[in-house]
């Protein structure tokens, strides 16, 4: 958009801008196009909500406990064993001598 020329903005344009730079754009003489008029929006049919009859119950296996997944501590441990085995694999490739390891 070439901010040199507002003038030639659509009308909602022209007002966005006007709107988003904080000015006032000072507009051509333009003939006003017809405006359509306004449509009656249909409104959505409204769905009435169901009555319960009974009590709500719920079974062991439904109820949600806590996630069963991999405790904190055994990825800490796993991760310094990778690190640790990690490291001699490169200590190995390049024949690094380490007095208190027998490498």
């Amino acid at each position: 958009m070439n901010p040199a020329k507002p003038q030639d903005l659509d009308p909602r344009l022209k007002e966005v801008y006007e709107r988003v730079m904080n000015t006032r754009v000072a507009s051509l003489p333009q003939q006003q196009p017809a405006q359509p008029q306004p449509q009656p929006q249909q409104q959505a049919p409204r769905v009435q909500p169901t009555q319960q009859t009974g009590p709500v119950t719920f079974r062991a296996d439904q109820v949600s406990t806590k996630k069963r997944g991999v405790p904190f501590a055994a990825l800490v441990v796993l991760g310094v064993l990778f690190f640790v085995a990690y490291s001699l694999l490169w200590l190995r490739i390049f024949n690094v001598k380490i007095p208190f390891l027998p490498l």
